[in-house]
């Protein structure tokens, strides 16, 4: 344990840092990162993108998504994996229906992507696509 001060310690534990301030005998706790209780972030989360292309732009898109977009979001260092999969119940409304689904090891790590990650990755495809899709996001949680 690092010394911070006459009356409190930093310690590390796999959770970040904290520092530990005592004072009149009691213990309180400061965290750099927001603490949650372990049951809000024990299970798995998907963040699941649906998107639905038109057929002219299909086959180059779909290149893009797996070559140049999906490996961007892994890039993050926050997905655990994912799976790109075609929809087979299409309704006939001139597209091509694909999930991505990526998996995050709980939804404190699907937060941060969220905040840090997600609307520049989908301004991508923004630009390279727009007018070409229409996108809905869903987040599922493991039961």
């Amino acid at each position: 344990m690092a010394k911070t001060s006459e009356n409190s310690r930093k310690i590390q534990d796999k959770n970040g840092e904290f520092t530990v301030n005592l004072l009149g005998g009691c213990i309180s706790f400061r965290s750099i990162r927001p603490l949650f209780p372990s049951f809000i972030d024990s299970k798995m989360v998907l963040y699941n993108l649906t998107i639905n292309i038109e057929k002219t732009a299909e086959r180059a898109w779909l290149n893009w998504m797996r070559f140049e977009l999906v490996p961007q979001f892994m890039a993050t260092g926050l997905p655990l994996d994912y799976k790109i999969l075609r929809l087979l119940t299409e309704v006939e409304n001139g597209g091509e229906t694909y999930t991505f689904q990526f998996s995050f090891k709980g939804r404190i790590d699907y937060f941060r992507f969220n905040k840090l990650h997600a609307d520049e990755l989908l301004a991508k495809l923004q630009q390279q696509y727009s007018n070409q899709y229409v996108l809905f996001q869903s987040l599922l949680e493991e039961v």
